[in-house]
């Protein structure tokens, strides 16, 4: 817990500051807090690690280069007294006197922390999340990665900057920090707006929580790519479609957030839609276009050409979008097959992906719609009828809502279409099916009902019970691996994830591979116990097979996929 902790803070001062900076050099004028600063940051430090990661590992070099960055930046902004962020911290002082809300924080903290002590336990973690992340670790950027494991070709950015953050070179074992420590700021956030807006928005910032956490519990402590995005999301949508805020004040956001959240996952492309509106809401268009070639540069070009070199296409898995014939280029056949199978499984899972997609949509939705629990059918529901209420509620009151909201609900039900038809499985857009209930609750309930002195003491309650059983939700995730009377186990640092890998009786096979100079490398393959998971192994992958051959004289040199 004291590593985590420790290492938490130094991750947060990078963000904060590096975020802060590219505030003051684009946007000086606008209103940010210290959450603004620090998502923000998360993106630029994404975007300047897709960009590392073309010539170097990204690893404890790349650490300490942001590291050494961000204390730069503060010497210059201390030396400039430009250091003017409305912070949490400093509103920390607030609280003093306030014990309740010290209270709910205090429990968020031990929510978060219990959940990310945990081993890893995403089976696409131990699938090739951390493989992805190693390779990042080990090497630049591969040429036809996706060949050797076509999974490693997705190329989400957050492995990249996993990669960074995993500090195995100072503990002798790999923490996966990064989930939980956006999660948590995430948290403090929604607390934070629900003591600020009281009434109805504390009541929705609670009932988010319960069911973000719900649906999210085991990405907390793995280093999966489906937390990251919904959380940035989460925080776009809240603030512009909830909470309203002024799109001048704070248009960096919604430009910059957008535009990352691509390179985490392409599921969340509808979402362009809002940097687009606010480009051409500041600027005029040929300057909107300008601004809009300059951001896509910056955070969107070192990510295509990672997509370049690890599959051979600009992006992965789309086959219809080939421009390259490169040696290591992944067949196209293969890209079909891997798409067909990200598809089909999010629709039903562990049938033929070809049977899958041959079915109608109301052949395939009633299966999948059988599958779901009933917490999740009715979420869905909410979020599919959202329209005609929106519509009701915008015939009775039309100037309630003014033009922003209505723009933002209907790009926030555009992504919701989008998800449904492509790949529909709850946790690779949750927050946009939250967002929607509670954008749905808002509008239907009075808010003045919620003002009553006696329904915000019942709001109070409703909160530090809901935060409560996420703890003891929590308690017992934890207890799964540590023993809280043998305080040595978890004081210091989180359990190593070799021993679970050992408690799994994990398998691997060596293959003999050949480099161009005939050195001999090994290449694991898995066991059938494995169940396709090469868990930690380096290098693994459960697609190994004749036709995949090394280009070069090192596993840098990438692979090839030559067909007999």
């Amino acid at each position: 817990m004291i590593v985590y902790f420790f290492l938490c803070f130094i991750i947060s001062f990078i963000f904060t500051i590096i975020g802060y900076v590219f505030i003051l050099k684009t946007d000086k004028n606008g209103k940010y807090d210290f959450f603004d600063v620090f998502f923000i940051g998360i993106c630029v430090v994404g975007a300047i690690l897709n960009l590392w990661s073309l010539l170097l590992p990204t690893n404890k070099f790349s650490f300490f280069f942001l590291l050494f960055l961000s204390l730069f930046c503060l010497y210059l902004i201390n030396k400039q007294k430009s250091l003017k962020i409305s912070s949490f911290y400093l509103k920390l002082k607030r609280y003093k006197s306030q014990t309740f809300q010290l209270l709910v924080i205090l429990i968020t903290i031990i929510i978060v922390l219990f959940s990310s002590m945990v081993t890893p336990r995403l089976f696409d973690s131990h699938l090739y999340h951390i493989g992805a992340i190693q390779w990042n670790e080990m090497y630049n950027v591969v040429p036809g990665l996706g060949n050797f494991h076509d999974r490693f070709g997705f190329n989400s950015s957050f492995f990249v900057m996993s990669a960074a953050f995993t500090f195995s070179s100072f503990l002798n074992q790999s923490v996966y920090l990064l989930s939980s420590l956006v999660f948590l700021i995430f948290y403090l956030w929604l607390i934070k707006i629900a003591f600020e807006k009281k009434g109805i928005i504390a009541f929705l910032c609670v009932f988010y929580m319960y069911f973000f956490y719900e649906q999210y519990t085991l990405d907390i402590s793995s280093p999966g790519s489906d937390l990251l995005p919904n959380i940035l999301i989460s925080f776009l949508l809240f603030k512009f479609l909830i909470l309203n805020k002024n799109m001048k004040n704070q248009y960096l956001i919604l430009i910059i957030i957008p535009i990352f959240c691509v390179t985490l996952k392409l599921s969340m492309v509808p979402f362009l839609l809002f940097s687009l509106m606010a480009l051409f809401y500041r600027h005029n268009k040929i300057n909107a276009f300008k601004y809009l070639l300059l951001y896509g540069i910056i955070f969107i070009l070192p990510w295509i050409i990672r997509n370049i070199i690890l599959t051979g296409y600009l992006l992965y898995p789309f086959e219809g979008i080939d421009f390259f014939n490169f040696d290591w280029k992944v067949p196209v056949e293969k890209v079909q097959e891997t798409k067909g199978w990200v598809y089909s499984w999010a629709k039903i899972p562990f049938y033929n992906y070809k049977e899958v997609l041959d079915k109608s949509f109301t052949d395939w939705f009633v299966i999948w719609w059988e599958m779901k629990d009933l917490k999740n059918r009715r979420l869905f529901s909410i979020a599919l009828i959202s329209p005609l209420l929106f519509i009701f509620a915008l015939i009775c009151n039309k100037n309630k809502f003014n033009k922003n909201i209505v723009l933002s609900y209907f790009i926030c039900y555009l992504s919701f279409v989008f998800w449904l038809f492509q790949a529909p499985d709850f946790r690779f857009s949750f927050s946009i099916i939250l967002i929607l209930n509670v954008f749905i609750i808002m509008i239907i309930f009075n808010y003045k009902i919620f003002q009553h002195k006696y329904i915000m003491h019942g709001i109070n309650i409703f909160m530090i019970s809901t935060l409560l059983i996420l703890a003891e939700k929590s308690f017992i995730l934890f207890s799964e691996d540590y023993n809280i009377n043998i305080p040595k186990t978890y004081l210091f640092k989180p359990i190593d994830y070799k021993s679970y890998v050992k408690n799994c009786q994990a398998k691997f096979i060596k293959n003999k591979y050949y480099l161009k100079n005939n050195k001999e490398v090994i290449l694991y393959g898995i066991d059938p116990i494995n169940a396709s998971r090469c868990f930690d192994a380096f290098p693994c992958s459960a697609y190994l097979n004749e036709n995949i051959k090394l280009r070069g004289n090192s596993l840098n040199d990438g692979f090839k996929y030559e067909k007999k």
